[in-house]
């Protein structure tokens, strides 16, 4: 899932790391509910980092709750206000992510 480890990304697009319960990110892994945040409508479970320079995201899940599999997180420097359709869409892909099996690190 950690697909901007292979794609060679100047660091200002590395994604940050989180770990289960911490962030967005975090406790969608955590409760396997999809949120959304912005900064015209800020959710609750956002955790500023020093630096980052991202004003929205979609994070959906991918895979069970707090298991293998983590987050598909979409997200925008110049933000946007997310639909449900947004949602809805990333979901899919999320979805389609969860069906693929992940060689195990050795």
């Amino acid at each position: 899932l950690e697909v901007f480890q292979s794609q060679n990304l100047p660091a200002e697009y590395e994604p940050y790391k989180f770990r289960l319960g911490e962030g967005l990110a975090g406790k969608v892994w955590e409760t396997g509910q999809p949120a959304a945040t912005s900064t015209l409508r800020q959710h609750p479970w956002w955790v500023y980092r020093d630096g980052c320079l991202s004003e929205s995201y979609i994070c959906v899940p991918v895979g069970e709750p707090k298991k293998t599999g983590g987050v598909l997180a979409i997200g925008s420097f110049q933000g946007f206000e997310a639909t449900d359709t947004d949602i809805e869409v990333v979901k899919v892909f999320a979805g389609l992510l969860a069906l693929v099996e992940l060689p195990t690190s050795k």
